[in-house]
């Protein structure tokens, strides 16, 4: 019964730990883009893409809803980013980044980003990178979830068990 129980505690424990890195960290680091804008953040931002595909919109601040356009003006479809994700950029001050939305790029080149926001915010900043890979830190929360539902049937188990034997 005692190493049940050090094992749910060992399990839970793991399984805590990997919860906790939700919201999602990308491994590796996010790619950013070189963008050129007037130095505000809701003013638009140039940005050239190499690739074609999905693209993340990553903030710092207060920083509100995206629009991209192409660079003859059509619209680039923006969505918002499923599941959260949080980067700590420790070049920068461990300044933290979230993704705040996604845009598909049709093709390589240029396309305008304009955000919504409050000018006067400190820190308020927009990057684009390419779609982070966030299968590292979905593993990490799916085996903790497992983890920790294993942690408690084991518990219920042991639990039991213990009261069968008390009682005959």
């Amino acid at each position: 019964m005692r190493s049940s129980v050090l094992i749910a505690v060992a399990l839970l424990a793991l399984g805590v730990g990997g919860l906790a890195s939700y919201p999602l960290t990308p491994h590796p680091d996010p790619t950013f883009v070189t963008m050129r804008s007037g130095g505000s953040v809701t003013e638009p931002a140039a940005v050239e893409v190499a690739h074609a595909g999905t693209h993340a919109i990553w903030a710092t601040g207060a920083v509100g809803p995206c629009r991209v356009t192409t660079a003859d003006g059509g619209a680039a479809p923006v969505a918002e980013p499923r599941p959260r994700a949080e980067w700590v950029s420790r070049a920068e001050d461990d300044a933290v980044y979230t993704r705040i939305a996604t845009f598909e790029a049709r093709d390589a080149g240029g396309y305008v980003i304009r955000c919504a926001g409050d000018p006067a915010a400190p820190g308020a900043s927009v990057s684009v990178s390419e779609q982070p890979d966030l299968r590292v830190a979905v593993t990490l929360v799916m085996a903790g979830a497992v983890a920790v539902v294993a942690a408690v049937a084991l518990l219920l188990v042991t639990f039991i068990r213990s009261r069968r034997r008390t009682m005959v």
